[in-house]
């Protein structure tokens, strides 16, 4: 049986770490914004931020996306693909 689970955790460990990341770019901004409120640019900043975040986030919907499918696509049974 080849599948992603004997070789490892395939994806997983990116996808954690990933999550972890987009999560941080989320709330980053939400604390820049509380901390220096006082000027105007950190607004433009926080915007950029929460762009950058929703791009990371539909990166890794379609890396999760791809991994659910190879995932559900796995046999354990051998398969001959010739007669």
């Amino acid at each position: 049986m080849f599948s992603l689970n004997k070789y490892g955790f395939g994806l997983s460990p990116w996808l954690i770490g990933m999550g972890i990341i987009v999560l941080f770019q989320t709330v980053w901004p939400i604390w820049l914004m509380y901390a220096y409120y006082i000027y105007i640019q950190v607004f433009f900043f926080t915007i950029i931020y929460w762009l950058w975040a929703a791009y990371n986030y539909y990166c890794w919907l379609c890396v999760y996306s791809q991994y659910m499918i190879i995932y559900k696509m796995q046999s354990p049974n051998i398969e001959l693909l010739y007669p």
